[in-house]
């Protein structure tokens, strides 16, 4: 079937099947008044046309969730909307032969090798709306992943431009929130204790997420991936860089998410150490490229100094996490888990049938979860991803392979203090940008991700020696 289908997709004859989707979505608003459904046939007509445009979807609603749920849109429906998106904009990808069909079992064996227990007893006792909840949360960053491999430079430079408007937005109404006041909120009828919350009596505001924490992770999820693009030279333009990194920065400090503080600054620190191309700063006179390294150290100075002057610099929460990481492993450790979504931030869904359990540590959420033998497989998944992002550095790649060993180290020292992984936009986020700098490597020697992870120095080093030199045979200098 690919056969015949694949030309047609390439043809570039998508236009009529767009237009009908169109005139079938202003006919559905005009016949039910449903601009939801109206919208959703649009995106699916544009994102038949470029399967790119389901990453921009998917981050738009996930980073918007308080103003699609106060359009009565259910939250379940909104997680169900992301996880059929991005889908979606998969299967196009590969049926229009822009998927690089290797990198299908690296995304699909790590789900199945740590999950797969887990979704089997999830699946035969939860519900179907929890069982999709659950399953977004674990397939969505791979799905993106796979979509931005096949992205192309320009795409994935208007999707930082996205990125940034959505973070500026988000950004703009945390700073109207924080002039509103608690009690304002409240009474404008946001839930006091989940959307809207305190700590040493200052509001942790939410943005245009639905919780304080979700809205840090924008934050820092848009921070990082605009540092690592600036790394491996996909960069935007400097007033878009800036803004994103002015109005993340805002977003995290209004939001108090120390968490999202942590991850930042590990990403800065591991690309501060590993670094030797100075790819983002080539070309710039030696005293931008000094402005550059204060900027870059005052920022991740002046957050966490801001947040304990805000009033986010109690310890008490830390303190009460050891006291309920030792219970929870007493209680439920086991070798094959409980079985998937039913701890973490996940399993606060209104979906589960299951009484909640927060664990505020990915390690300990993936060790109830699906048990030891879970932990153990994700162990070594962690180990073989580093080792090939540490090939990928040593044989020439630096700049890829620093910055996916940053993003590695982030996600995992950040996941120490809180459920990161249950966070869906700033693991799509991640995978995502973890995957477009696979493809520079790739673009840029014309060979896959992993046999280039896996060449020698010296077989790199040879072929850098043939590529540097003229037709003549004489070596550049």
């Amino acid at each position: 079937m690919s056969l015949t289908v694949r030309p047609i997709l390439n043809s570039g004859s998508l236009t009529l099947p767009a237009a009908i989707a169109i005139a079938c979505a202003v006919a559905a608003r005009s016949a039910t008044g449903g601009p939801i459904l109206c919208l959703a046939l649009v995106a699916a007509a544009a994102i038949a046309v470029r399967p790119a445009l389901a990453l921009w979807v998917a981050v738009a609603i996930e980073s918007t969730r308080l103003l699609i749920v106060g359009q009565g849109v259910p939250s379940s429906t909104a997680t169900a909307a992301v996880g059929g998106v991005l889908a979606y904009g998969a299967v196009l990808t590969w049926l229009r032969g822009r998927g690089d069909a290797a990198l299908i079992p690296v995304l699909v064996l790590p789900i199945l090798a740590v999950a797969g227990p887990g979704l089997v007893v999830l699946t035969l006792s939860s519900t179907t709306a929890h069982l999709v909840a659950t399953t977004n949360v674990l397939v969505s960053p791979f799905l993106a992943a796979y979509i931005a491999y096949a992205a192309t430079r320009r795409e994935w430079q208007q999707f930082q431009r996205l990125l940034v408007i959505l973070v500026v937005a988000n950004a703009l109404e945390c700073v109207r929130q924080v002039a509103t006041g608690t009690a304002g909120l409240v009474a404008a009828g946001l839930d006091y204790g989940t959307t809207i919350r305190q700590i040493d009596g200052v509001l942790r505001a939410p943005g245009l997420t639905l919780t304080n924490a979700s809205a840090g992770f924008v934050g820092a999820a848009v921070v990082v991936t605009l540092v690592i693009s600036a790394q491996i030279g996909m960069s935007i333009g400097r007033i878009w860089y800036l803004a994103g990194l002015m109005a993340g920065g805002v977003v995290i400090y209004l939001s108090t998410s120390r968490s999202a503080v942590i991850f930042v600054i590990s990403c800065l620190i591991v690309l501060a150490v590993l670094r030797r191309d100075r790819t983002a700063l080539s070309g710039r006179s030696s005293l931008e490229r000094l402005l550059w390294k204060i900027g870059g150290v005052g920022f991740a100075a002046a957050l966490p100094a801001a947040l304990v002057s805000y009033g986010a610099g109690s310890n008490d929460s830390l303190l009460d996490r050891f006291a309920v990481w030792s219970a929870l492993l007493n209680q439920h450790l086991s070798i094959f888990g409980l079985g998937a979504g039913r701890v973490g931030a996940a399993s606060f869904s209104s979906t589960n049938p299951n009484p909640p359990i927060f664990t505020d540590n990915s390690w300990l959420s993936i060790t109830i979860q699906f048990g030891v033998l879970g932990l153990v497989v994700s162990l070594l998944l962690l180990m073989i991803a580093l080792t090939r992002s540490r090939r990928l550095y040593r044989n020439g790649a630096r700049s890829v392979g620093s910055a996916i060993t940053a993003l590695i180290a982030a996600t995992s020292v950040t996941g120490i203090f809180i459920e990161v992984l249950d966070y869906p936009l700033c693991m799509m986020l991640v995978a995502a940008t973890a995957a477009t700098a696979a493809a520079r490597a790739h673009r840029t020697r014309n060979t896959t991700f992993l046999s280039l992870a896996g060449r020698s120095a010296a077989e790199t080093e040879q072929e850098s020696l043939s590529s540097s030199r003229t037709p003549s045979g004489r070596a550049l200098v």
